[in-house]
């Protein structure tokens, strides 16, 4: 027979993991959303640059708006990518993840000032897309991870 402390301890142990376990799955569809307005962002720009300064929206063209961009972008990969590496440990996922954010920090911090604006674009949209897959990825894998660990839990439970 259990003691009472053992059964008190069985008994909080998981719900004291999950409470201090975070929701990176949330950080992951942040992390789409944003990828995915840095594709917009590219696109929509030079289209409507005129526009823009007229509204005095014409910073949104500056370098250091995709500079934020692409640190805000690498904060979020950071905050879905490393526990949800933890919980599925798949490589790839991190590094097609690691490679989008690499992609966003050479074109904005050390190639705009070397290449044109169409390669930077180009660049950007290849990096943001590679985010996408990778948040993608990592949330399915994270959905799955937790269906396959309630399942477990039902048929043993402790």
């Amino acid at each position: 027979m259990r003691s009472k402390t053992e059964s008190l301890a069985n008994t909080a142990e998981p719900s004291t993991i999950e409470a201090a376990t975070p929701n990176h799955t949330v950080w992951d569809r942040v992390g789409i959303a944003g990828s995915l307005l840095c594709v917009i962002h590219c696109a929509v720009t030079p289209l409507a640059i005129g526009y823009l300064s007229v509204m005095g929206l014409e910073f949104l063209g500056n370098d250091l708006v995709h500079q934020v961009l692409a640190v805000f972008l690498l904060c979020i990969a950071l905050l879905a990518f490393i526990p949800g590496f933890r919980g599925h440990g798949n490589r790839l996922v991190i590094a097609i993840g690691a490679l989008g954010i690499s992609v966003l920090f050479a074109t904005h911090f050390v190639l705009e000032h070397f290449v044109g604006y169409g390669l930077e674009m180009g660049l950007t949209i290849i990096g943001s897309l590679l985010l996408v897959g990778a948040h993608t990825a990592n949330w399915r894998l994270a959905s799955q991870g937790d269906e396959c660990c309630d399942a477990t839990n039902k048929a043993h439970p402790q």
